[in-house]
Formats: C-alpha cells, structure tokens, sequence
C-alpha cells in the first residue's frame, strides 16, 4: 500500500523511462505458480525466461542511486537521460544472461552426443525479443520498474491464498 502511495501518476515525469516493451516482470508470492507461468512463457520462441535470478533487482541499488544524483541534479533532461540509460543497461544484461544460457544449452547438446542439434537448431533459433525477469519479491520494486520501463508487461501471480500457504508449508525449501 505504502509503494501506492509513493508512486502515483504525478511521480513520474512526463515521457520518462524506456520505450521498449521487452522485459515481462514476474511478481508474486512463491509456491504460487510463477514457474507454471515462466515455462508458459518461455514455450513462445520470442520470449525466454531467465530463471529467477533477476537482474534487475540485483542492479536496484545502483538503480536508487543513480536516479537519486539525477534527481538532485534538478535538471529533468539528466534524469531522463540516466533513467533511460539505466532501462537499457538492464535490456542488455538480459540478452547477455540469455546468451550464456543459450551457449551452456547448446554445450550440452553437444556432449551429449547430439551433433545434428547445434545445425538443425541454428535454422529454428530466433533470437528472442522479450525476457521474463522472475523475482517475487519485485512486488515492492514496480514503482521503479514502471519509472524505468512504463511500457513493460508486469504479471502479479496470484492464487488462493490457503492453497498457496499449504504448497509453501508441505514444500520442503533448501
């Protein structure tokens, strides 16, 4: 309710934030079916998932930082310009989780003896044009999600609360 109240429509600066539309935050609460969700997507050949590894939470102190120097700054152009540097900066270190997911996937077929899939794969392979970012604690994070991405698809995962309670109490986390 707090994140609410904080990131109103008169928070955000007119046009601010990343045009694009490639990153899809998955947010939720666990054992609620995010993964179900995840594979769902990632069966699309133009979206992966990149597991629940987030960059962008893992970038979101930077993230505060910078917005904040720009803020101060008082000049709404520098704003602008970091806030976008900073969305591009996560678009691109998606692709880059993707590349390496994708190349450790392809070493894989290839030991495992399969030397028809790396060609027969290359032919079918596009390269993706949306990432799910799955971290379910974002759920605190959308204000500066929609401050640097306001065109970014975000899924809240929600399902019956007792079911989701009992899944999480029976499932025994590592």
């Amino acid at each position: 309710k707090k994140v609410a109240q904080i990131f109103t429509p008169e928070f955000f600066p007119e046009n601010i934030g990343s045009s694009t539309k490639t990153p899809i935050f998955i947010i939720g609460f666990v054992r609620s079916g995010s993964t179900l969700l995840e594979r769902i997507l990632d069966a699309h050949p133009l979206i992966v998932g990149t597991g629940e590894d987030s960059v962008f939470n893992g970038r979101l102190d930077y993230i505060r930082n910078e917005i904040v120097k720009a803020s101060v700054s008082g000049n709404l152009g520098t704003l602008h310009s970091v806030v976008k540097k900073l969305a591009d900066d996560v678009v691109l270190d998606m692709r880059k989780r993707w590349e390496v997911i994708d190349a450790n996937a392809r070493a894989v077929e290839l030991d495992e003896g399969n030397e028809d899939a790396p060609e027969s794969t290359n032919e079918e392979r596009h390269s993706p044009t949306r990432f799910t970012d799955k971290m379910l604690t974002n759920y605190m994070n959308v204000g500066f999600i929609h401050l640097l991405f306001p065109n970014a698809l975000i899924l809240h995962v929600a399902r019956e609360p007792m079911d989701t309670i009992f899944s999480a109490f029976k499932h025994d986390f590592p």
